[in-house]
């Protein structure tokens, strides 16, 4: 050590290349004030990496557990003093390139001396947690903690925009500790919005087609998975995706009928009525006569509307019409 003082190994784990995680504590400068150590060496015995840590107190730190998780991350877990809490629970895991990935703490309700000193990973990868736990009036108790790995991050999420719709696709995110049951797929109005749940469908689908969006509006999404724990994984990267209009679904229907003839100076008035299916502001009719006219009538949405058309005989034979909105006639 720095000091020439004390240096101790606490564990030791292979992985399956041959190469070797070693834990243990240094004191860098007088007792009690050890430090962390975590080293990797090769499988000829060169150092890879070495990593440190000493608690905010500046007291004794000392790591006790060490373990592989099947992904390589490895995880080394004992205790730091904390001013004012004693010694606490703290768990560590590093990429096997010396990255640190996230830490976990724990502090006992009495602030006493909590020690982690030793974990276990079982073939699905939950990590098993055994130490102490100093509780008022009570002295020091056992405590075990189990910590599941969430589900991964589903990718390549893209957004397309359809007529009444906007389908989202991603590639299906890696299970955690226990298999998946659900995607969530949250919707926003804006890239800066906050999202809601716009749905919530079985993992065997990686597909939602949204038809609860308007046309022309932009819309922003993000997908997370959800094992059978009802533990949620992170969030996608979002997608945005825009909804043309819906090509309606149109009836139209000759409510008054056409008379058999009628005499110079009749004025004759139908009543057209139609329905259908989109989301739309207004609808416009086009009526035309055989022989003679062509005339239009506008009627705003929502349908089902009417739209009244009169004419003066007797050249009123037969009304052909159509609709349109946003698009070509039909």
């Amino acid at each position: 050590t720095p000091a020439n003082l004390d240096a101790r190994i606490e564990r030791i784990v292979v992985d399956p290349s041959g190469s070797l995680y070693i834990c243990g504590s240094t004191l860098p400068t007088a007792f009690p004030n050890n430090d962390w150590l975590l080293c990797k060496y090769s499988a000829t015995g060169t150092v890879l990496w070495s990593r440190s840590h000493a608690g905010p107190a500046g007291q004794a730190d000392v790591p006790y557990a060490l373990g592989l998780m099947n992904d390589g991350t490895v995880l080394v877990g004992g205790h730091e003093t904390v001013s004012g809490q004693g010694r606490n629970w703290l768990l560590q895991a590093w990429d096997p390139g010396g990255t640190l990935q996230w830490t976990l703490t724990f502090n006992g309700a009495a602030n006493g001396d909590d020690e982690l000193k030793a974990l276990a990973l079982d073939p699905a990868g939950a990590v098993y947690l055994v130490g102490s736990e100093t509780v008022a009036g009570q002295g020091t108790n056992w405590r075990v903690h189990r910590y599941a790995s969430p589900p991964g991050i589903p990718s390549t999420l893209t957004a397309l925009g359809q007529p009444g719709s906007i389908t989202v696709t991603w590639t299906p995110a890696p299970a955690g500790t226990s298999s998946l049951s659900a995607y969530e797929v949250y919707r926003a109005s804006c890239t800066a919005c906050p999202g809601f749940l716009a749905a919530t469908i079985s993992s065997t689908f990686t597909t939602f087609s949204d038809t609860g969006v308007l046309p022309y509006f932009a819309y922003t999404y993000s997908v997370r998975a959800v094992d059978v724990l009802g533990v949620a994984g992170s969030f996608s990267s979002t997608a945005t995706g825009t909804a043309t209009a819906a090509v309606p679904t149109v009836v139209l229907t000759e409510e008054t009928a056409v008379p058999a003839s009628a005499n110079a100076g009749d004025t004759i008035e139908y009543r057209i009525s139609f329905s259908n299916t989109a989301l739309t502001s207004a609808f416009s009719v086009r009526i035309v006569t055989d022989p003679g006219s062509f005339t239009a009538r506008t009627k705003l949405a929502p349908p089902p509307g009417w739209i009244w058309w009169g004419g003066t005989g007797p050249n009123i034979p037969v009304i052909n019409w159509a609709t349109s909105t946003l698009g070509p006639w039909y």
